[in-house]
């Protein structure tokens, strides 16, 4: 065995595997997770929810506040705010980037279409 064979050998261990194409079936997947979210959103309740959310999150921050002379509650209420506030932030984002996917992948199927006039159609 030479250095290069051994250098190649090690370079394909080394190697990230390249991702896999999503199937068909999973991107309707993410089209009807983003449509869900969409109903979700549009019932009058969801605002309900929330303003409820952000009052934990903003409870939380005052109680945090409140413990100016007590650093162990503080830190303690800090991590409880951060967490109320870091589930909140999740969700959201969650919602969001499904929904800015399901967007790219009706645009991908769109000009595929007008591209080549598949019937690529999800």
């Amino acid at each position: 065995m030479n250095l290069a064979s051994v250098l190649a050998g090690m370079k394909k261990r080394l190697r990230k595997p390249e991702p896999e194409q999503p199937t068909l079936e999973q991107l309707k997947q993410v089209i009807e997770q983003a449509e869900r979210f969409d109903k979700l959103q549009a019932l009058p309740v969801w605002e309900d929810i929330l303003r409820f959310l952000l009052g934990q999150i903003n409870t939380a921050a005052e109680e945090q506040a409140k413990c100016i002379y007590d650093p162990e509650q503080g830190r303690i209420r800090h991590l409880i705010w951060n967490s109320k506030r870091q589930i909140v932030d999740d969700m959201q984002g969650w919602i969001e980037s499904t929904q800015v996917e399901r967007d790219r992948i009706i645009e991908m199927f769109n000009s595929k279409e007008n591209v080549d006039g598949g019937n690529d159609r999800i």
